[in-house]
């Protein structure tokens, strides 16, 4: 007899979609069905999935005596394997509205050579209908398979979709098969639903081989294995502390840390050291991604890792890691052992119409925009400027955008999209996996300049920094922001030209007096039109760019 269980879930987050250099426009009327939770059971068939065949006679198809979808390519009138590809495919699913979501299923997988190979699971942005190759796909890791020796349904696991958030998606199951061995596979209980993923895959092992955190406090003997809890603090960023002896030697915080560590505790809110592990984190992918100094947005995330139980700093701990899985992180697939090409000589290749660049080549900018301040537009956006500010340009990202002002990253440049938005070049829509941070706190000299030079010099200040002096009006309330001008009433000029002083109603001081008379300004050259003028801007990104 066949069991059922509905077991559900997963995570993401998600993005305001405005870019940095435009008019913020109204929504527009959004369709309503298959938002979350969404869900298929597969009992009366396959729904409003579709299915694609790529090769092979066998397809997916319903169960109606056990009510579930399943595919084999094993021909068992004949006891041939059959070569197939094969793909079952959700309709569109979307996550806009969403901050967090998760996907779970249950299923059985049976006599494959290579189940994680063989019965993957993939997400796409672009798919509309025919074979999945005419679209770009995106694996997921399913956490939990099936025992091979029955015929039982088993839980797959929550499946985080972060990279997704604020994305309309389609889901598909893959299933391949050869003429030396066909699995079979059977999936029922699909659920999509708003909510963090509780169990993403612990890297290797099975799921419920984790530790929480009080068990790893019990447990320093040694052995290597998974330890998962939240980011609750790290060790003061004090160098004469070498132990953990008193409440005092550490910090429930984001500021004021080391980078070499984290401390992990079993609750978001616990802020007893005694009850937490000490977690090494080794220079390279691991201390990038997890510490608080460079990603204080890490507080609070679920993190698991892989590293010996054993004390570190004088308290139980994990350490010498071999692996980790960080909350909405998603590890860098750019090639970036390439050669970097300037800023300059991206914008040089620019034509006037949309450009798919074919470089293997990376460039290397300074972030130039306030992830605090959020004048952005949204924080999918950001701007980087060369080391020496001589070029600048802006990027608009896939994911929500987690890199700092004075963060130096590079981007690997082959196949991403260069194209013009608010008549500003930009790199447009670059997968997050494309990037990577290579330092911390750099500075960036803005250039000095009059709002003339700029105006009349536009295309070679476009995305810098610069300061300039000019007279500060406000045409609107007295307020950086007010109503949907998005800040256009506020004014910066110098005799007869003028730069419109750019607030999206994104930003945190939005509602700030705006000071009036001359001020000396520092901000991001922009351009934006409509439909009946175009404008040249600055982009301030703090109140502190207001002098």
């Amino acid at each position: 007899m066949k069991t059922t269980k509905l077991f559900a879930s997963m995570f993401m987050a998600m993005a305001v979609a405005f870019s940095a250099c435009t008019n913020v426009n109204d929504p527009e009327e959004e369709d309503l069905s298959n938002k979350l939770p969404f869900s298929e059971t597969f009992e009366g068939g396959i729904g409003k999935f579709t299915t694609q065949s790529v090769s092979g006679e066998q397809v997916w198809k319903h169960d109606a005596q056990y009510k579930y979808v399943m595919m084999t390519g094993y021909v068992s009138d004949t006891k041939v394997n059959v070569e197939n590809e094969d793909w079952l495919i959700s309709p569109e699913i979307d996550l806009t509205d969403v901050t967090a979501a998760k996907l779970s299923f249950e299923h059985v997988t049976r006599y494959f050579a290579s189940v994680a190979t063989e019965a993957t699971v993939w997400v796409s942005e672009n798919y509309v209908d025919g074979l999945p190759s005419t679209a770009t796909w995106t694996q997921l890791t399913t956490p939990a398979f099936s025992n091979a020796a029955n015929w039982n349904l088993v839980p797959s696991g929550e499946i985080s979709l972060t990279a997704f958030a604020g994305k309309k998606i389609k889901i598909a199951f893959k299933y391949i098969s050869t003429a030396t061995k066909a699995g079979t596979w059977e999936v029922k209980n699909f659920l999509v639903e708003e909510g963090e993923a509780e169990n993403e895959d612990p890297g290797t092992g099975e799921v419920g081989d984790t530790l929480t955190v009080a068990q790893a406090l019990v447990t320093q003997n040694s052995e290597v294995k998974w330890v998962k809890g939240y980011i609750v603090g790290s060790v003061k960023a004090d160098e004469t502390i070498s132990a953990i002896d008193a409440a005092d030697d550490v910090l429930f915080s984001a500021t004021g840390v080391r980078n070499t560590m984290v401390l992990l505790a079993d609750s978001k809110t616990e802020t007893d050291y005694t009850k937490c592990v000490a977690v090494n984190l080794p220079t390279g992918e691991i201390r990038t991604a997890v510490n608080l100094v460079d990603n204080p947005s890490n507080l609070g995330k679920l993190l698991k890792v892989n590293g010996t139980l054993r004390a570190y700093f004088g308290i139980p701990g994990v350490r010498d890691l071999v692996g980790f899985k960080l909350e909405g992180y998603v590890a860098p697939t750019g090639d970036f052992a390439v050669p970097e090409m300037s800023i300059a000589d991206v914008r040089a290749q620019w034509a006037g119409e949309k450009k798919t660049l074919t470089d293997k080549k990376k460039i290397v900018g300074i972030v130039v925009t306030d992830l605090v301040g959020g004048n952005s537009g949204s924080l999918k956006n950001l701007t980087i400027v060369s080391a020496d500010n001589s070029a600048g340009i802006m990027v608009r990202l896939t994911e929500n955008n987690t890199y700092n002002m004075g963060d130096k990253i590079e981007i690997a440049l082959e196949g991403l999209e260069l194209n013009q938005y608010g008549l500003a070049i930009q790199l447009n829509n670059v997968p997050t996996v494309k990037t990577q941070r290579i330092a911390t706190n750099q500075t960036v000299t803005p250039v000095a300049t009059t709002i003339a030079n700029v105006r009349s010099n536009y295309a070679s200040f476009e995305s810098r920094l610069v300061t300039v002096t000019g007279t500060i009006t406000s045409g609107g309330e007295g307020k950086w922001y007010s109503g949907t001008a998005s800040g256009q009433n506020n004014k910066l000029t110098s005799g007869a030209d003028e730069l419109i002083m750019y607030v999206t109603k994104y930003a945190t001081f939005k509602d700030s007096a705006v000071p009036t008379g001359e001020k000396t300004v520092t901000g991001i050259v922009g351009q934006y039109s409509t439909a009946t003028a175009t404008s040249y801007q600055l982009i301030i990104r703090n109140l502190d760019d207001v002098k």
